[in-house]
């Protein structure tokens, strides 16, 4: 049978009636993305996106001081080696 790409998925009409893609606002982008939706569909409870998730590095310096004791020196070199995104 027919196997979908993401882009017949993003596009399919029965997919989009059942609301099986939800556009969520990415405010730091000043733009909309496309995402999955929420399943099951519950009559009573369908569910939805409420946020589109933390920004790319939002939590990391959060996570690398807190839960692996980095220090600031540590931190910077992983930045200035593209390691990670603060």
């Amino acid at each position: 049978g027919l196997i979908y790409s993401i882009e017949d998925i993003v596009n399919d009409e029965q997919y989009n009636d059942r609301g099986m893609i939800e556009e969520v606002e990415i405010p730091h982008l000043n733009r909309k993305l496309k995402i999955p939706g929420m399943a099951p569909k519950f009559s009573r409870t369908p569910g939805r996106t409420r946020w589109p998730g933390p920004q790319l590095g939002e939590h990391t310096d959060e996570i690398l001081r807190q839960y692996l004791g980095y220090n600031d020196e540590k931190i910077r070199q992983l930045v200035k080696e593209g390691a990670v995104i603060l």
